[in-house]
């Protein structure tokens, strides 16, 4: 169902959407387009209004968006990584390498014209950035849930079309969607915590979230902020 809220001079039509959920939630599809889901009990009033509060953060959001192409790698185009819209730059060079340079994405090889070797080269560059971010976060969040008995998990990094990251609790192996790479670091952070805690409680249960809240005291602002990258593609 369509709705619109006025804010100022601003409207913001949003989809509405009624869902068995907890909590009214909010996210920013990649078209920018505004989507919330709330339970059939909560008024449409509360819920504009909680759209409307939100109306300085959905216009962040939208011209983040905005900003991003889609990545083809071409010299003075962008791709999003950890959340921000980075520039590329082709250079010549006899090696290949890849080196974030304030803020830019500098890309030097000997053929910087074969389109090919350069997403090549940025596949390889996100493959380990994602190791190296993915490693690191895991270890922070083991530290913490070391101390609730929890063995510590296998990682794994893969593609998944619909989920950030998964939990096998009998293998005890967490696997994360390497498109984490593109978002923020608090939003890699809320999913390693998330999967983490399934170490605990394999299922979403009272007690699973109230351990997530525990560890990680802001997990719904942080989630609201992931579900804003769904659609985001690498």
């Amino acid at each position: 169902m369509k709705r619109v809220v006025r804010v100022n001079q601003t409207e913001i039509e949003y989809e509405l959407q009624r869902k068995r959920v907890k909590n009214m939630n909010l996210r920013v599809t990649r078209e920018g387009g505004v989507s919330v889901s709330a339970a059939k009990r909560v008024p449409e009033r509360v819920i504009d209004e909680f759209v409307a509060s939100k109306a300085d953060w959905i216009a962040k959001t939208q011209n983040r968006l905005a900003s991003v192409e889609r990545r083809r790698y071409f010299d003075g185009e962008t791709l999003l990584l950890l959340g921000k819209a980075v520039p590329v730059r082709r250079l010549q060079g006899q090696r290949q390498t890849v080196v974030l340079r304030d803020g830019v994405l500098e890309l030097a090889l000997p053929h910087p014209e074969d389109d090919k070797k350069v997403k090549k080269l940025v596949d390889t560059y996100l493959a380990n950035l994602c190791e190296q971010l993915f490693a690191s976060a895991c270890n922070d969040c083991y530290s913490v849930f070391a101390r609730l008995g929890a063995e510590k998990p296998q990682l794994k990094i893969r593609s998944m079309k619909s989920r950030w990251g998964s939990c096998n609790t009998k293998t005890k192996v967490v696997t994360l969607n390497k498109r984490l790479v593109l978002v923020p670091p608090a939003c890699i952070d809320y999913v390693v915590f998330h999967e983490f805690t399934h170490l605990i409680h394999p299922n979403h249960s009272a007690g699973f979230y109230q351990l997530l809240g525990r560890v990680m005291p802001d997990y719904e602002d942080r989630r609201r902020q992931l579900r804003s990258f769904e659609n985001i593609d690498m």
